[in-house]
Parts: structure tokens; C-alpha cells; sequence
């Protein structure tokens, strides 16, 4: 027993001199790298000291080795990805140009997705902010008119017109807008995170292929003493392989279906936004149109020639002949 406790020993204090020198050459930015080695370390010191009985003592052991074993992959993607592509002995990676080729495609997407999702959203909160606005605007030129507005009428006319476009024509549009447009386009960017964490284990497999691989060779051309190590890795190396060709070809090809399903998904979603737009658009000219009414029928043509501005040059003219407004 003290023969394993001694052997223990020499490997907690190899352990310990392999993470306090990583945290002395990584960067102290990486908190889940720093993390990572604090808890090992941690582990490493309550030792087997704080065992009292032998089949505690195994528990300990086979406890620490499935742990080393999780985390020393965990540490060895940390360091691969850490490692500068020129550094001597770095490990051969395995590139995949067709995976790539789908996964920068997926990206693209995912990103105009996310960007139609928050545009859509901010067309329908602009539509309200715009009609609010034209409410504030109409009750302050209905104060403006006063009396004068109360006689031709334009101006309670106008303040109307935008009152029954908010009332009726926006909230009349917000429940089609949410069920046909915004809600279709957000359960369509509620996949990506699943598929995220997909690629993302894809990666880190890919990793663990690459640096067994990498173990395999290097026990190929420098043989071990240990004549078991050998066989060992290579069947490590078979076993990270087949996972990470299970995740990739996975996909490879399911990344270009979903890519090709976007447009008959996001169709009808288009059609219905042209559509509510168009409804929009024209019950505002519909509404605009009563208001012209009570315009002078006059104003439209001086403005085609150009003499609306001079009128208004010639009232401002009036304005400044006023002696209280003289020094304008």
C-alpha cells in the first residue's frame, strides 16, 4: 500500500508541475482555461491522506482517473487551440474543405437570419413609434389651427385620420405580423443554438482525433519501452476518429438541407410582410386622401409650378414687416 501511495504521489506532483506551468504560459485572460487547472489543482492536493480505509482508497483512485481522463482532454483542445500554428511538434490537423464549405454557408445564414429576426421586430415597433409621432404632430397643429382650424376643418380632419390609423389599421396588423412574420422567423433562429452546440462538438471530437493521432505517431517513430502503449493508442486514436466522423458526416449532411429548406420556410413569411405592408401602405393614402378635402384645391398646382414657395416667401416676407418681428 504505501508502494501505490508513493506512486500516487510522484504523479499528483507531476500533475501540479505540468498546470502551474501552463498558467504561467497561457494567457491570464482565459478564465475557463484558469478554472479548469484551480480545480485540478485542488483535486490534486486533498490527496489520498484524507482516506481511511483501502476500498476508500480505490474509490479515490478510480474517481481522480475518470476526472484526469475528462479533463485531460478538456486541457489538451485548450492547449492545441492556444498553441501558434508555427511552433515546432504542433499537432497535423485534420482539415475537411467540404465541411467547411457548408459551415461558412450555415454561417451566412445564421447571420442574415438573426438580422431579419431583429429588423422584423423593429419594423413593427417602428410602425407604432411613426404613428404615435403623426398623433403628436396632429394634436399640436390642431392646437396651432385653433379656431381657424375648427372652420375650414383640416386640421380636425388630419388629427382624425391619424387617430383612426393608429386604432384600427396598426393593432388591426400586429396579430397577423406577429403570427405570419415575426413568430415563423424566430422559431427558424431557435434552431441555431442546438446546431451551434452540434459544431461545436464536432470541433472539439475533431480535436481529440488530431491530438491522438498525433500520440500515435510520434510512439511510431519513437518506440516506448511500454510495448502496450502503442496498441492502446491506436485504439483510442480508431475510437476519436469514429466519433468525430459520426458528428461530421452528420453535418455534412444535414447543414445543406436546412440551408435549402430557408426559402420555402421563410416564403410565406415574405408574401405575408409584401402583403401587410401593401394593406398598411394604402389604408394610410385611403385615410390622407379625406384629409385632402379640405386643402385648397389650388396648393397642388401652385406647388407642380413652383409658386407655393413663393408664396411662402411672400408670407415670411409679411412676418418680417411686423415691427414685433423685425430683427429677424
Amino acid at each position: 500500500m504505501e508502494k501505490r501511495f508513493a506512486e500516487i504521489r510522484a504523479v499528483q506532483e507531476n500533475w501540479r508541475r505540468l498546470f502551474e506551468d501552463r498558467l504561467n504560459h497561457w494567457e491570464q485572460g482565459n478564465a475557463n482555461t484558469i478554472n479548469v487547472l484551480y480545480i485540478l489543482i485542488d483535486l490534486v492536493e486533498a490527496g489520498p491522506g484524507i482516506l481511511e480505509s483501502a476500498a476508500g482508497f480505490n474509490n479515490r483512485i478510480n474517481d481522480c482517473y475518470d476526472f484526469y481522463k475528462n479533463q485531460r482532454n478538456v486541457v489538451g483542445r485548450l492547449q492545441e487551440e492556444c498553441q501558434p500554428r508555427n511552433d515546432a511538434g504542433h499537432v497535423e490537423r485534420t482539415n475537411d474543405r467540404d465541411y467547411e464549405v457548408e459551415e461558412r454557408r450555415y454561417r451566412t445564414m445564421e447571420s442574415a437570419a438573426n438580422r431579419l429576426q431583429k429588423e422584423a421586430k423593429g419594423y413593427l415597433d417602428s410602425l407604432r413609434a411613426m404613428t404615435a409621432s403623426q398623433m403628436r404632430i396632429a394634436e399640436t397643429i390642431d392646437a396651432f389651427y385653433g379656431d381657424a382650424g375648427t372652420r375650414d376643418g383640416v386640421s380636425r380632419s388630419y388629427k382624425q385620420a391619424v387617430e383612426d390609423l393608429d386604432a384600427e389599421t396598426i393593432k388591426a396588423l400586429d396579430g397577423p405580423f406577429r403570427a405570419t412574420v415575426l413568430e415563423p422567423i424566430s422559431r427558424f433562429c431557435a434552431y441555431f443554438p442546438d446546431i451551434n452546440e452540434c459544431i461545436k462538438k464536432r470541433n472539439n471530437k475533431l480535436l481529440d482525433y488530431d491530438s491522438m493521432r498525433s500520440k500515435v505517431k510520434k510512439l511510431v517513430e519513437k518506440p516506448d519501452k511500454d510495448v502496450t502503449k502503442l496498441p492502446r493508442a491506436e485504439k483510442e486514436a480508431e475510437m476519436a476518429k469514429q466519433a468525430y466522423e459520426q458528428l461530421n458526416e452528420q453535418l455534412l449532411d444535414e447543414l445543406p438541407q436546412l440551408i435549402d429548406l430557408r426559402v420555402p420556410y421563410l416564403d410565406p413569411s415574405f408574401e405575408a410582410l409584401v402583403k401587410i405592408q401593401l394593406r398598411f401602405c394604402a389604408e394610410a393614402y385611403s385615410r390622407m386622401a379625406q384629409v385632402q378635402q379640405y386643402l385648397d384645391p389650388d396648393t397642388r398646382e401652385q406647388y407642380a409650378r413652383g409658386d407655393l414657395d413663393n408664396r411662402v416667401e411672400q408670407v415670411l416676407s409679411e412676418i418680417r414687416d411686423l415691427t414685433i418681428a423685425g430683427t429677424v
